[in-house]
């Protein structure tokens, strides 16, 4: 899994990314040397704003929210969410959940980063099955 994630080191401006449970729980991650962009602390915020966002969708019955991008003024925070489950919400054994974090200091790789993000995360999901 690690050279996965290595791929998305390559994106410009990557300051991090990890694969979370949708717990917040940190399964595996790789942080960009000396970036001021902590994903061990913002990752697991990143996942939460992941979660109300699809509580949010389901509220508004707009179905399952797979993914969202915040854009602050220091970075791009992009969150994919693959549940294998029938239940969008909670993880159900033998199904994948995790949610995917990617964050990046500019806007300069978005576009390169969503199509890594669309390649990688079925092949992440594989090693996460519960």
């Amino acid at each position: 899994m690690s050279d996965l994630l290595k791929e998305f080191s390559t994106i410009e401006g990557f300051g991090g990314v990890g694969v979370f449970t949708p717990s917040g729980e940190s399964i595996i991650k790789l942080e960009a040397a000396n970036s001021p962009l902590k994903l061990k602390e913002l990752g697991p915020v990143a996942n939460s704003v992941m979660i109300q966002a699809q509580k949010a969708a389901l509220e508004m019955d707009l179905g399952a929210s797979h993914f969202i991008h915040l854009q602050t003024e220091k970075a791009h925070i992009l969150v994919r969410c693959l549940n294998e489950g029938s239940d969008l919400i909670k993880t159900q054994p033998g199904k994948s959940h995790i949610h995917l974090v990617l964050i990046l200091k500019n806007d300069s790789g978005i576009g390169l980063a969503k199509l890594k993000i669309e390649s990688h995360i079925l092949k992440l999901a594989e090693a996460f099955r519960a």
